[in-house]
């Protein structure tokens, strides 16, 4: 009897072993996702600019256009601070053409972790009062008390976009053939949706699309290419202007950053175009040219740059003097010229 006994307490030793190992091992599981998605939050705030590969696909430069080139859609993503909707809530604003002041999607999307399947999710979701949060990146306390009720839900449970690390990336997914939906223009019809992104501490690629059932293409990229969107510094910038009698006009406090965007001066002639500014980190996507820095001016608008210069991508400081007028541009947060102490 003792000995069963014995045994009786090995077997329930055995079991409790293997359920402790089991529960750490599940736990391990989450704290990496945890991890995980500590550094998805670090890394996906920013904004977000395709103007490198749009300007590519355009110039000629790597060849023909491409059968089915890019938009650019510069998109602005921003971490909420913690409230009803949880730790994980981003705000995510698209503009339509490269035109900073055409706001044309918002969304907001819910990070959370699947304890039972084991993966990172994303919910995207419409905003019932969108017009309300236009720009409320620029103030995130507006979201402090949006909760699910503010929300609208486009797709099903089903459509709900699985993370996981890839090598030193993250990449997201909608699991091909899961996400079905009604179609809003075609009553009676149904859509299936593909959505892909690729996340780096310095980039953003995407790709969505649709399709009927039978497989016909309905909206997206017909190739599949991701549009590649690098994430952008913020510069502040002065113009000084040559006047009639020989002085400067100085304007300053000029906001944009280094992916494209237009930074509009001065009043423009009748007939004309207002000038610009553009500052852009150039990534040559054939050849071995390194990447630069560069600074562009467009008299009346012009097409074609009246001016450039350009520096190092890594350079926290660029300017240009062209005699009608001058420019200078900072980093946000950057000081001035560093002099080595040593």
């Amino acid at each position: 009897m003792k000995k069963y006994v014995r045994l009786s307490w090995v077997y329930v030793c055995l079991a409790g072993c293997l359920l402790s190992n089991f529960v750490q091992a599940e736990d391990a599981v989450i704290a990496k996702l945890e991890r995980q998605l500590e550094q998805i939050a670090e890394w996906y705030p920013g904004t977000y600019d395709n103007y490198n590969q749009v300007n590519f696909e355009n110039n000629g430069y790597a060849g023909p256009q491409p059968k089915y080139p890019h938009g650019r859609i510069p998109q602005i993503i921003t971490h909420l601070p913690e409230g009803p909707l949880g730790k994980y809530v981003f705000y995510q604003q698209q503009y339509a053409n490269g035109e900073y002041d055409k706001v044309y999607r918002q969304r907001i999307m819910i990070f959370s972790i699947d304890a039972e399947k084991k993966h990172i999710m994303q919910k995207s979701f419409a905003l019932k009062d969108a017009e309300k949060y236009v720009d409320a990146h620029l103030q995130p306390e507006k979201f402090a008390a949006l909760t699910m009720e503010g929300l609208v839900r486009f797709f099903p449970e089903s459509c709900a976009m699985i993370w996981r690390k890839v090598g030193d990336q993250f990449q997201g997914d909608i699991p091909a053939g899961k996400c079905l939906i009604d179609s809003r223009r075609h009553p009676g019809e149904k859509r299936i949706i593909t959505a892909s992104n690729i996340l780096t501490e310095k980039a953003l690629f995407s790709m969505e699309g649709g399709t009927k059932e039978d497989g016909m293409f309905v909206f997206g990229q017909k190739d599949g290419d991701y549009y590649h969107s690098l994430k952008a510094r913020p510069f502040t910038c002065w113009i000084d202007l040559r006047q009639e009698n020989g002085s400067y006009q100085n304007i300053s406090g000029l906001k944009t950053h280094d992916q494209g965007k237009k930074v509009y001066f001065g009043e423009a002639e009748p007939g004309q175009k207002r000038s610009y500014l553009r500052l852009k980190q150039t990534i040559f996507p054939t050849g071995d040219r390194p990447p630069v820095f560069e600074i562009f001016i467009h008299k009346d608008g012009a097409e074609k740059a009246t001016g450039y210069s350009w520096t190092s991508p890594e350079a926290r400081m660029i300017g240009i003097n062209l005699r009608w007028m001058l420019a200078s541009c900072k980093l946000d947060g950057y000081g001035g010229i560093l002099i080595d102490q040593q």
